[in-house]
């Protein structure tokens, strides 16, 4: 979700970037020539003075970019997942562990549990979410075996609060 809102963000950058020199150049062409060269703001001008606000066009114009608006203020600041979990304090030291890497270290240790297959893990500020499959017959004990597996893996990694393990097993297909 990072890549695309930076994506967004480069996008309506440029697309700023774009209308602000074309507003600029017309302005300096239009004092040399008398008349619009790259954009048609006479045209606009006339339309905006015959069309009352209340009209379709502009309403639903004023609609779409609000509505634009709001969904980029709300992309923006949707919490996310965080990049580094904080590890115990040593000495004055601020440790911190890279997120991808500490769920791929669950995940293996996922697959080591007998019968676990197709782990995927996502670490969460407080929780560590793993989905999987498993062969076993009995689900709750192989979720169980795997969620204890995995807490007594984080309890020996240095953090600073250990997140919960939450367990989502589903059967495999033989």
């Amino acid at each position: 979700m990072r890549l695309l809102t930076r994506l967004l963000a480069v996008l309506l950058g440029l697309a700023l970037l774009v209308g602000g020199l074309a507003v600029a150049v017309e302005i300096g062409l239009t004092a040399v020539a008398h008349r619009p060269v790259l954009l048609p703001y006479r045209s606009w001008l006339t339309y905006g003075r015959d069309h009352p606000w209340r009209d379709g066009v502009p309403t639903l114009t004023g609609l779409g970019l609000l509505l634009l608006g709001l969904l980029l203020l709300i992309v923006g600041l949707r919490r996310r997942a965080p990049l580094a979990v904080p590890g115990a304090p040593r000495e004055g030291l601020t440790v911190t562990f890279a997120r991808r890497p500490l769920e791929a270290s669950l995940g293996r240790l996922a697959v080591r549990t007998c019968g676990v297959e197709g782990v995927k893990v996502r670490l969460r500020r407080r929780t560590a979410r793993v989905s999987g499959r498993s062969l076993a017959t009995d689900l709750a004990a192989a979720g169980a075996q795997l969620s204890g597996n995995l807490e007594q893996g984080l309890e020996r990694l240095p953090l600073a609060s250990p997140p919960s393990v939450s367990v989502d097993l589903r059967r495999a297909a033989t």
